[in-house]
């Protein structure tokens, strides 16, 4: 008996499946979220009702440990599915019921009252960080973006994601919010141009926000048994109807068929209505094989597998820096009554990444994540990614995160995140001249190496022609370094040792002849310029960027010369606004003014100390003239002229708009009534729709801007001329505009 547990120990040893599984408390569930649009223009975008099948899926697949809100709005927001669980077949078949009569014919698109509605909602319940909100709508929004931004950063502070999806049919929808909500908050879009799709890309959204894995069976397979393997808490079958009027009958079972009390179907009831599939779950099957009895051929099958396991993506930082370490992954998470599921699933999944860099298109890691030690439903790896070679390092690179879970059976679960690479300082290249033997060595410098020419100019013997530094000093340099027989560059490759000035001694003059025997000169002593700022207690600094404003003060003779401590001190304006000032070791100044900082005088107070003298106070100005935005790249005329033009065609006007200097901001372009010669017009609101692939541009950022037209039967051919403005709206609140003319050619 006394050895029992050193058996037990053992047994684990010899077999690592028996690990203990992590587990999640079941009052901590992450809940579904739908956000659905239910204005008018739904009619003719989706005359099918192909959205109102996919708010019946979510109903039909949606765990049974995980809360369901189904928020609809227009010019306001409304419960469709009130915050609940749906514990079994009952409440599934009342929900159904409540929906039957789902309609969408609101007057407006507002994005707000819905976007505060769920985060009341997820709030009042104390929904975890990675709770996503599937968001669906087929238009613009009537609000500024500014407004809904603000919003999406409250999402954001929560750890709470935003899966938007837009129904985009005739490309009519061309403001970029919806993208940009999602991006604000870590989450996915999607343009939908056909409504015969949003079936299918609402069931992988959904499915991904239930971690449940999916199988697409092809027509061929439609009578084919399906294994249901143990710990399965939840089983869907969706039947999307081809041209053939297929209808599923029912299910079988290995002990015969499935009895109706214990399918949830949808439609069922009378007055539930879909021309466009049919869908059958089971809550807590047995496990065996089934069969669909189907009358009819289907266009599609998907069959969808929900474990009694939540998968968590491993949270990451907001920003990483470049070639730090970073363990992107995933996790399976069990409640404590089914952690025995683990032991089903232990090595029975794989998980491939993909880390891909938005700016440079560039994935920059693709690779399968292995399990960790002795956690085999936990996959990460340890990452420490870089920007190619040759890559910009101007710019915050996004990068989109991509894990595809595949299951044995032909099942895959994908799950998403984000993050931002900050690409790593480079250091610049180290210069230093014999006639300027004094080398500014900046903070950031330190620890890190360098590299650069060291250019001399001497004569005379080879043998004393050396350049030394003071022992433990500015850089470790190998020393001494021996200079070239005649004028030359010599390459030197060094690590900095400590911030400040350092001055080189050379043995030989520079310039000059130096005989054998002569003792070798020192270099004379350095003026330094950091300290007093021309004898005056004030400095004033006019904007857009503040530069270093130096004054003097001489060093004692033979005095090693030592840096400013840097200061760094907040100046205070108008309306509590602020900037921060600071001053580097060798005086220079820098401000720091948020882009939305609008112009005018800030104030405050410093205290210099340099070395050993005696601290000095400064009072500083700073005169804050925002720059002035520069859009370049805009064709000096925007000309359409194709070779050929059907009647009901669209023909398209692209130009790049690049914000070449200025503080960020809002691009913005406008297009009017387009006039031919005998006063026929191309109408802007019917004929002309204006796209923008961004319209958020910090500087050395380009938007590109697409102007489509559409040629309708009444049209003749002929010259259409009309007038264009692009708008940039800078943060600090500064308007630049630019018109210019539009010119189409109808041939």
């Amino acid at each position: 008996m006394t050895r029992a547990p050193h058996l037990a120990a053992a047994v684990a040893l010899a077999l690592p499946w028996l690990w203990q599984p992590q587990l999640h408390a079941a009052d901590n569930a992450r809940p579904l979220v739908l956000v659905i649009d239910q204005s008018a223009s739904m009619h003719r975008t989706d005359p099918r009702r192909y959205a109102a099948d996919a708010v019946n899926l979510t109903v039909a697949t949606v765990r049974t440990d995980a809360p369901l809100l189904v928020v609809g709005f227009d010019s306001s927001a409304r419960d469709l599915v009130p915050w609940q669980r749906l514990a079994g077949r009952t409440q599934r078949v009342a929900v159904r019921e409540s929906l039957k009569d789902l309609e969408f014919d609101g007057n407006d698109t507002f994005y707000i009252p819905a976007l505060d509605r769920v985060f009341q909602e997820l709030d009042r319940n104390g929904s975890p960080k990675g709770t996503s909100v599937i968001f669906f709508t087929d238009g613009d929004p009537d609000e500024t973006e500014r407004a809904i931004l603000e919003r999406a950063d409250r999402f954001l502070a929560r750890g709470w994601t935003v899966r938007a999806m837009r129904l985009n049919r005739e490309r009519t929808a061309s403001r970029p919010v919806l993208a940009s909500l999602a991006q604000r908050t870590r989450g996915t879009h999607v343009e939908i141009t056909q409504a015969e799709e949003l079936v299918t890309r609402f069931l992988a959204l959904v499915m991904s926000e239930n971690d449940s894995f999916i199988s697409t069976l092809q027509q061929s397979e439609a009578g084919q048994a399906q294994y249901v393997p143990p710990g399965v808490s939840n089983v869907a079958w969706v039947v999307v109807r081809g041209e053939d009027r297929c209808t599923l009958r029912g299910i079988n079972s290995e002990a015969g068929a499935v009895s109706e009390d214990v399918l949830f179907r949808y439609p069922r009831e009378s007055g539930t209505r879909s021309a466009n599939l049919e869908c059958a779950t089971i809550e807590r099957p047995s496990p065996g094989s089934y069969t669909l009895d189907l009358k009819g051929t289907p266009g599609k099958i998907f069959v969808g597998l929900t474990f009694a396991a939540r998968i968590e993506v491993l949270r990451l930082p907001a920003e990483v820096v470049e070639g730090e370490p970073l363990s992107p992954g995933v996790e399976f998470v069990f409640s404590a009554e089914d952690a025995k599921v683990a032991q089903e699933l232990a090595g029975k999944v794989e998980v491939h990444a993909v880390i891909t860099d938005t700016i440079g298109g560039k994935a920059l890691y693709d690779a399968a994540l292995p399990p960790a030690e002795g956690a085999p439903l936990r996959f990460t790896k340890l990452l420490r990614l870089r920007l190619p070679e040759g890559g910009d390092r101007s710019q915050n690179h996004p990068l989109a995160i991509e894990y595809r879970l595949r299951l044995k059976g032909g099942y895959q679960l994908d799950k998403v995140d984000a993050t931002v690479l900050k690409p790593r300082e480079v250091p610049p290249p180290l210069a230093l001249s014999a006639r300027e033997p004094a080398l500014e060595l900046p903070p950031t410098w330190v620890g890190r190496p360098v590299s650069g020419t060291l250019t001399m100019s001497v004569s005379g013997p080879p043998a004393i022609r050396q350049v030394t530094f003071p022992e433990g000093k500015g850089f470790r340099f190998p020393s001494p370094l021996p200079v070239p027989a005649k004028d030359a560059a010599l390459k030197v490759e060094a690590v900095a040792a400590e911030a400040g000035v350092f001055r080189a001694q050379v043995e030989g003059k520079p310039d000059g002849k130096l005989e054998e025997g002569e003792a070798a000169p020192t270099t004379p002593p350095l003026s330094v310029t950091v300290y007093g700022w021309q004898g005056r207690d004030e400095l004033v600094l006019d904007g857009p960027n503040a530069a270093g404003v130096q004054g003097w003060i001489q060093v004692p003779e033979n005095s090693l010369p030592q840096p400013l401590k840097p200061v760094d001190v907040e100046l205070k304006g108008a309306g509590g606004r602020s900037v921060r000032l600071g001053l580097g070791t060798d005086g220079a100044a820098s401000v720091q003014a948020g882009d939305d900082v609008p112009a005018g005088d800030f104030a405050g107070a410093a205290e210099l100390a340099y070395g050993t003298l005696p601290v000095r106070p400064l009072r500083i100005t700073y005169k804050h003239r925002p720059a002035d935005a520069r859009l370049d790249g805009i064709p000096a005329e925007l000309a359409l002229k194709p070779a050929a033009w059907a009647e009901r065609e669209r023909q398209s006007l692209r130009f790049p708009v690049t914000l070449g200097a200025g503080a960020a901001g809002t691009l913005a372009v406008t297009v009017g009534d387009l006039t031919g010669p005998d006063g026929e017009v191309l109408d802007s609101k019917r004929d002309l729709t204006v796209r923008l692939d961004r319209s958020d541009l910090a500087a050395g950022a380009t938007g590109n801007v697409e102007v489509a037209v559409l040629r309708g039967h009444d049209i003749p051919a002929g010259t259409y001329r009309g007038k264009a403005e692009i708008v940039f709206t800078a943060r600090n609140g500064a308007v630049s505009r630019i018109p210019r003319e539009i010119v189409v050619v109808v041939p």
